[in-house]
């Protein structure tokens, strides 16, 4: 997609001429709901405590969800600071603020220390936060601090991207004289799940660096700002309502998953988390939304923070669907990442957008630790799999290690995965029609599982996608000799090992590439149980189209796990699903091997599990999942929800969302210059689609 031709802009000037805009952008621009005039000023907090819920958000999670979410449920609220959140904020460099305006515009921020105090915040159990370490020179024209005064609704997100832990506090801003600010009574605090946060190492800017912030200010995105958001993995959603004050949230997700309209447009992916759906409630009540942007690993520290209407756009509706088929066609962003079709998307109409240089004290890098691996062999499994063996390259500088220790790479988990960093030939550089110039992009991140490894290599199996950009890359363009950058392997989509209470069952369901993550689990928990007396039965489900679809390596090799497990004594019983053509034998199946026609649904493993009388003890049993996103949530909400011990991994920055609201673990990613090879990054989930 060429970058679109924008009007010139206050914060970069510009010699082409105003876009004509056409009449589809007018029909959007007429769609987009107006904000709901509040009851009361949204500026100030004049609520007695600050509650959890509001109707509205009521109202919104039947919609969503379809339940009323209750806080007595839920214990992770509270009207304190609890003593370990307290320890936690107290660490941070770097804190994430919201609050609402005189003119009822709501305002998002970032925030970081003053290098010398090295901390940002003072939080107390009772009291709140104050903000003694905060760098008061880069907050020079941050609409968060500039007129704010007591009584506004003020939110805190404390985050710690390299721990990838989060917390949150809604309150009421105190100004004292000197105009420091606080977070004071009433409050609202609660923690929060690791979902989505990409992992970020941090350090301070060296002080010669450090500058007074430049700001700028306009209605529309300069192309820059636009380039900007586009290439963002992170960023912060401040929202607000009169009961539950203001709040500001973490969103994360694949470069690209932030996706450009216009100049004064852009939507995201609604990914799926728990049922609070507390930023979305805020947004169905009053249609107003603040957001922060920055690129992390600039050290410049050049941040946006954009105010402007917000709504939903529901892609489970007909309207919805045709709504979100035009404005795909309108992005002025390329589409460098492959998202299921059935998410909800947000869409914010900018108001105004501030922009400030030298805004932070700290810079991010998510490939501080990162490994250099090449690949040394490549096998194809099946058409369109390919499994890629990497071993590490010594540094040079490394003179204190032995040859072996050089090259001993750190050993995984089985089941965890590796972010990796790519540069497709066609992605490396991005050309600005307008000027003709060409800018070096940054790194495509994805993470893919770790299918089987040594202490000295690592294999991943990759599946090319019609849509995937850098599984594509890797499938057709990689070759043995290339380098890949990557981090160290992470996740925890493992074997649930409790040595005191082994399971009477594991369960494993797979489908298609979903297979990876499972082959790696299975080999661990044959080697774990195969030496104990209680052995665990296991159940292998997998489906597949052929049985040319099945890996011809890895599948094996599972053949293999479930052979040497009944030779020490433990029961397996499998069962294929083949969606389009059954294998051709005469020869007669065990009763542990069974094949089946059609996919892997719960009207397939109703009956299996009843047969096998699984769902009689659903307590000491434990189920692996992964595939497709709507192959997951289909069991999930159906077969699965009786069993209490369901681990998840889905394809792409999605969990599988189940209707009692518990989603599986998630794991995405991001990396260097290009190298004159490939390179592979990190965020929420293992097994990535594109």
């Amino acid at each position: 997609t060429e970058p679109s031709k924008t009007e010139p802009s206050k914060t970069e000037p510009s010699k082409t001429e105003p876009k004509t805009e056409p009449k589809i952008q007018t029909e959007l621009k007429t769609q987009t709901e107006q904000p709901k005039t509040p009851k009361s000023p949204l500026h100030v907090f004049n609520q007695e405590h600050v509650h959890a819920f509001h109707e509205a958000g009521h109202e919104f999670q039947e919609k969503y969800v379809g339940s009323r979410e209750d806080r007595s449920k839920h214990t992770f609220y509270d009207d304190k600071i609890i003593g370990s959140h307290v320890k936690f904020y107290n660490t941070l460099p770097c804190v994430a603020l919201a609050t609402v305006d005189k003119n009822e515009d709501i305002w998002c921020t970032f925030v970081s220390a003053d290098p010398t105090k090295k901390t940002i915040m003072d939080a107390s159990e009772k009291e709140g936060v104050t903000f003694p370490g905060l760098d008061k020179v880069s907050i020079k024209g941050d609409p968060v601090f500039e007129g704010i005064e007591s009584g506004q609704p003020l939110g805190l997100c404390g985050i710690n991207f390299a721990e990838r832990r989060r917390s949150r506090v809604n309150g009421v801003s105190h100004v004292s004289k000197d105009g420091s600010v606080k977070l004071g009574l009433p409050l609202l605090s609660f923690g929060e799940c690791p979902q989505y946060i990409t992992e970020f190492n941090w350090k301070f800017k060296p002080e010669e660096s450090r500058k007074t912030p430049t700001v700028t200010s306009d209605s529309k995105l300069s192309q820059s700002q636009i380039n900007l958001i586009s290439d963002s993995t992170t960023f912060f959603l401040g929202t607000a309502a009169e009961e539950t004050g203001a709040e500001v949230s973490h969103r994360g997700g694949q470069r690209g998953f932030v996706r450009v309209i216009s100049d004064d447009t852009l939507i995201w992916p609604d990914f799926p988390g728990n049922k609070q759906v507390r930023s979305l409630a805020n947004i169905y009540k009053n249609g107003k939304a603040g957001l922060w942007f920055a690129d992390m690993e600039d050290p410049t520290g050049t941040v946006l923070q954009i105010t402007g209407s917000a709504r939903m756009i529901w892609n489970n509706t007909e309207e919805g669907k045709e709504e979100f088929e035009k404005i795909q066609k309108m992005a002025v962003t390329e589409d460098v990442v492959h998202l299921p079709p059935n998410f909800n998307w947000i869409l914010v109409k900018i108001k105004k957008v501030v922009q400030r240089t030298d805004a932070l004290t700290v810079v991010f890098d998510p490939r501080d630790h990162f490994i250099d691996l090449h690949v040394v062999k490549i096998e194809e499994e099946t058409t369109d799999i390919k499994s890629f063996y990497l071993e590490k390259i010594p540094k040079a500088s490394d003179t204190k290690h032995t040859e072996q220790e050089k090259h001993h790479l750190e050993q995984p988990i089985p089941g965890q995965y590796l972010t990796c960093f790519v540069y497709p030939p066609k992605y490396i550089y991005k050309v600005d029609k307008s000027s003709n110039k060409s800018t070096a992009r940054k790194p495509l991140d994805r993470a893919y599982t770790i299918s089987g490894f040594t202490d000295r290599s690592y294999r991943v199996s990759i599946k090319k996608e019609a849509k995937g950009m850098v599984s594509s890359y890797f499938c057709t363009e990689v070759s043995v000799g290339d380098v890949i950058q990557s981090r160290e392997p992470q996740g925890h989509f493992t074997l649930a090992n409790n040595p005191e209470k082994p399971p009477k069952s594991i369960v494993f369901i797979s489908a298609g590439i979903g297979i990876t993550p499972c082959v790696a689990i299975l080999d661990h928990a044959v080697k774990v149980y195969s030496e104990k007396k209680s052995k665990p039965t296991i159940y292998w489900i997998h489906g597949t189209r052929t049985t040319s679809t099945l890996p011809k390596v890895l599948w094996p090799e599972v053949q293999n796990n479930l052979q040497t497990y009944r030779k020490n004594g433990g029961k397996t019983v499998q069962l294929v699903q083949y969606s389009r053509e059954l294998p051709k034998t005469d020869a007669e199946t065990p009763e542990y091997d069974r094949i089946g026609k059609g996919r892997v649904t719960s009207e397939v493993l109703e009956p299996f599990f009843s047969k096998e009388k699984i769902m009689e003890d659903v307590e000491n049993t434990e189920v692996y999942v992964c595939g497709p996103s709507a192959f997951m949530t289909q069991l999930c909400n159906t077969t699965l929800k009786a069993f209490p011990h369901v681990h998840t991994e889905t394809f792409g920055p999605s969990a599988a969302p189940r209707e009692d609201g518990k989603v599986g673990e998630v794991d995405v990613k991001d990396a260097p210059p290009p190298a004159t090879v490939p390179v592979v990054t990190q965020a929420s989930c293992a097994c990535v689609i594109s």
